[in-house]
């Protein structure tokens, strides 16, 4: 058999203000399909299934693919990545409503209590949840079980987890291609990840908007009550949980900016789940949160408005934590809600995880103490190199202190170095 041919590669240079970065992605044929039907089809193909089960999860594809289609005006590799990205979800539906429907056990299965830390993009819940994470009396989930959360065949063998290798490989792929990524956020397979890959499967996903500008897509689902999405992320931690044989009475620790537009959801699926809001200055929230879109999504497009992105953000960020504001007052218990800021966990973290190991209710231990304090230092050593500029966006700092003046005056959210 003739060796595969190696895939060619093509350089592209973006300016973001007065910077040019390059980022280097195979050449690809033109004109990929993932209109509805097609991908469908494609999934049902790759897999040999037919059945996804209830799937209301179509209404969040359809408005997605429109938006798609209408706005993010991508290049031959981004629509190949659209088209692969969609599939794959689809085909992880079918496969995992084939293991419900031949173990129905997976969704009697038992889930501890649960704690989910919130804020905006960029607001430290990362820090706080792998800080947590470090106590090994909390589950939690890993990168490689939210990108791939349902087991292959392969997975219930002896061997290691093919999961963890096809994790280890795609981002080794995603910053060959601009290795800028890696100084945004840390990818770890083997590390504690937010659940977000969990409701990539139901296409009502922060991580859909990142990799596309897809606003109406994002504004859509922002307004949209997602319970079924957030009823099926619960099937699926319950099918990590069942192949992961975990005790079913250990606590869980959850993370996601995610959560800051659907509150309501996650409150009408997990009615106890205890709430850590994190805070901190917008300044900088929405200018890393602008760089973080721009980074992975000039991948996927040519023809990219980095001011048209920064309105967006600005303006989906405000949305949100408006949202969250009206829903805390009216769906969260007063006493499953924590509030936390970023410049506090900066200045002294062992006591603001004193303050979340009270609120949660666990001791917090030498142990733990030990086990968190090396996690702070790994931190630390890795910490740096991600820098981004409001104005590169089409924003100010003076605009963005005046949208957001109410909620910093409410925190009382330190401003940081300008």
């Amino acid at each position: 058999m003739a060796d595969r041919a190696a895939p060619a590669f093509e350089d592209a240079q973006i300016a973001l203000g007065d910077r040019v970065q390059t980022v280097r992605r195979p050449v690809v044929p033109p004109d990929a399909d993932f209109s509805e039907a097609a991908i469908i089809a494609a999934a049902r193909k790759q897999t040999g299934l037919h059945f996804f089960g209830d799937d209301p999860f179509r209404t969040n594809l359809r408005v997605l693919i429109r938006s798609i289609e209408d706005e993010a005006k991508l290049n031959p590799f981004g629509r190949v990545m659209a088209r692969q990205f969609l599939i794959a979800r689809l085909a992880d539906r079918l496969r995992a409503q084939d293991l419900f429907d031949r173990h129905p056990e997976i969704l009697e299965t038992k889930l501890g209590p649960m704690t989910f830390i919130v804020g905006s993009a960029r607001s430290g819940t990362t820090r706080a949840h792998r800080l947590l994470a470090r106590d090994p009396r909390f589950l939690y989930l890993r990168d490689w079980e939210i990108n791939f959360p349902v087991p292959m065949p392969a997975s219930f063998g002896d061997g290691p987890d093919p999961r963890i290798g096809r994790a280890k490989g795609a981002h080794a792929a995603f910053l060959a291609m601009n290795p800028e990524n890696a100084h945004i956020h840390t990818l770890d397979a083997e590390a504690p990840e937010e659940e977000i890959g969990l409701l990539s499967m139901s296409f009502s996903s922060l991580m859909i908007e990142v990799q596309r500008f897809v606003p109406t897509y994002g504004r859509y689902c922002l307004r949209t009550n997602q319970h079924a999405a957030y009823a099926y992320m619960k099937k699926l931690i319950q099918l990590v949980a069942w192949f992961r044989k975990d005790d079913p009475d250990r606590p869980w620790v959850f993370k996601s900016p995610q959560h800051m537009q659907d509150i309501d959801a996650l409150m009408q699926v997990f009615p106890d789940a205890k709430i850590v809001f994190m805070h901190r200055d917008p300044r900088k929230t929405v200018a890393s949160t602008c760089s973080m879109f721009w980074n992975i999504s000039i991948l996927g497009s040519d023809d990219n408005d980095p001011h048209a992105l920064g309105h967006y953000i600005a303006e989906k960020v405000h949305s949100q934590i408006a949202k969250v504001e009206q829903e805390r007052r009216t769906i969260v218990p007063a006493d499953q809600q924590l509030d936390m800021r970023y410049a506090d966990i900066n200045a002294d973290w062992a006591q603001q995880m004193q303050r979340i190991y009270d609120f949660i209710g666990i001791p917090f231990t030498p142990e733990a103490r030990a086990a968190l304090n090396a996690a702070s230092e790994d931190r630390d050593a890795r910490h740096g190199g991600h820098k981004y500029r409001l104005e590169d966006f089409g924003l100010s700092a003076e605009g963005i202190d005046a949208l957001f003046a109410d909620y910093v005056e409410k925190y009382g959210i330190p401003a940081e170095d300008k």
